[in-house]
């Protein structure tokens, strides 16, 4: 049997070898002489190994669970690139991954399920989490081996240069790669994906009506977006239902300082985003509770802040709205072709005809409910929003059905919690912030936004606007030129992709914790953190 395995993998290297040479230039590696089947196991080898020119195959690729070709293909570029000196993680990752090019698609699934169970995630909540199976698994299904060339090929030419990334500038580098991927959607992928933005609880049927395509393509296709998170489900919590004050705050911080120092143990954190160009250094989003006590802090805050040389500005946020537009995405060469040589005379042409009042967008006024909420609604609502389904939500609250379902329509028919969706992966790799202190101005920028890939608005009580906006490539100098032709005061700020986040920053499991010791059932309010408070105030930087 050995033998007749030996001769298919000799024909099967002779392949490799030339797939490998020809296209990634790597030197050749020699045919392993010996075959071997072994009981043992080594994580990260599933299937085989080579060892001094021995191959070792494991029971379950003779078993052909693991199929050979893979482990083959995985060997031979891990040896590879290991005469390339490659740092640990970045030879594992790719060779990994190129074995999964050779693995036939029923065993896809086991191969990448074995990588995971193996590495499932690097990183931490500062750099960032990498699951390199979704990153691999993603390119792989939406640009087949052409996006893997292009990220070998890039990491080769870094050795060439004598650049050593380690393993955390290797994660921020994926990161980054895997947050400017774009897939190509053709029209009926926009059509399918506008519907469900519009309405996220729309059936099968009504998409497959809405795309003139059937009910089981629309099942796939679903599934095979939300499957990679191009298209993500995400069930939130609206604050300000539940009575909590949404503020956005700027900082411009001294040289040397980290912005985060200043908001990264304050109980009040959302999530927070460096300014990588603009007149602030951090923004933050902050969730306070509606009292006198947790206000006062707020504003001792800044007077904390103003002390330390730093220089602050608090907006509150009275009504938030969202809008996604796909009308200067091209379909036929999958990318964005925004005009933005004829977005400064629109923009221009809507304030000077005052046509802003006539283009108002869509808003969500943040007002608290009236409903009383108990420990069990907070605790539907932790859980909900982590995306259980009503089985698990059963088995954790331990809860009779038609309670749940009974307790859920209300919390949704009182606004306090909502599906919708997002998009990722579509090319909008850039993401800027408008600071519009002026109604003015604002009413005509909100207006002319709409047209744009995606925008949220945060309204303020008087007027003053804030606008959230993601961008292709060249959104920063676009926008820039655009806004010049009618305020050169406001400046675009482009903000780091990466955020800080908060314990208010759901899902997350301290979630319910953090807001059961909040909240007072008796009296239905808020009550103020003050210890962390005190915590808080007391880790801020000198300056």
């Amino acid at each position: 049997m050995l033998r007749d395995w030996a001769v298919l993998i000799s024909g099967t290297w002779s392949k490799i070898d030339a797939k490998i040479s020809g296209e990634f230039g790597l030197d050749s590696v020699p045919c392993p002489v010996e075959m071997r089947a072994t009981s043992e196991t080594r994580p990260g080898y599933f299937g085989g190994w080579i060892e001094q020119a021995t191959l070792f195959l494991t029971n379950e690729c003779l078993r052909g669970d693991i199929p050979h070709i893979g482990v083959l293909a995985r060997e031979y570029m891990r040896t590879a690139l290991e005469k390339q000196d490659f740092e640990k993680t970045i030879l594992e990752d790719f060779s990994l991954a190129y074995g999964a090019f050779w693995v036939p698609s029923k065993k896809l699934n086991n191969w990448y399920s074995e990588w995971n169970s193996y590495r499932p995630h690097k990183g931490d909540e500062f750099t960032g989490i990498f699951h390199p199976t979704a990153a691999f698994q993603l390119f792989q299904t939406f640009s087949g081996s052409d996006y893997y060339g292009k990220l070998l090929t890039e990491y080769l030419l870094m050795k060439k240069m004598g650049l050593v990334l380690s393993e955390q500038e290797y994660i921020l580098h994926m990161l980054e790669r895997m947050r400017k991927f774009s897939v190509k959607l053709n029209t009926t992928d926009f059509s399918l994906i506008r519907r469900l933005l519009e309405d996220p609880q729309a059936s099968r049927s009504e998409l497959a009506k809405e795309t003139n395509t059937s009910v089981y393509w629309v099942s796939r296709r679903l599934a095979s977006l939300q499957e990679h998170e191009i298209l993500e489900k995400q069930r939130e919590i609206f604050y300000p239902c539940l009575g909590m004050k949404q503020s956005l705050v700027l900082l411009q911080c001294p040289e040397q300082s980290d912005p985060y120092d200043y908001v990264i143990d304050s109980p009040f954190l959302h999530s927070a985003s460096r300014v990588i160009s603009g007149t602030y250094d951090l923004v933050a989003h902050f969730l306070v509770p509606d009292n006198y006590e947790s206000a006062k802090h707020l504003r001792t805050f800044q007077t904390i802040l103003s002390n330390r040389q730093v220089q602050s500005e608090i907006y509150d946020i009275e009504s938030i709205g969202s809008d996604y537009c796909f009308d200067h995405y091209s379909t036929t060469k999958h990318r964005w072709e925004l005009p933005w040589e004829l977005f400064g005379p629109h923009l221009k042409r809507i304030y000077d005809e005052s046509l802003g009042d006539l283009i108002v967008p869509s808003t969500k006024q943040c007002t608290k409910t009236t409903k009383k909420l108990d420990e069990l609604d907070l605790r539907i609502l932790s859980e909900y929003q982590c995306g259980h389904s009503m089985r698990e939500l059963r088995k954790k609250l331990g809860v009779k059905y038609e309670k749940l379902v009974g307790r859920l329509n209300e919390l949704k028919a009182e606004g306090l919690v909502e599906e919708k969706y997002n998009l990722h992966h579509i090319g909008l790799n850039e993401t800027l912030m408008l600071n519009i202190p002026s109604f003015e101005y604002g009413e005509s920028i909100a207006a002319w936004a709409q047209r744009l890939p995606f925008t949220k608005f945060l309204l303020g009580p008087d007027g003053e606007m804030n606008l959230i906006l993601h961008l292709p490539d060249g959104g920063l100098q676009g926008m820039a030129l655009t806004l010049q032709t009618l305020l050169k005061s406001i400046k675009p700020m482009l903000l780091d992709s990466h955020e800080l986040v908060g314990t208010w920053y759901a899902p997350q499991n301290s979630w319910f914790e953090h807001v059961a010791g909040l909240w007072d059932v008796k009296k239905q309010t808020w009550k103020s953190p003050e210890e962390d408070i005190l915590n808080w105030f007391g880790s801020i930087p000198e300056g």
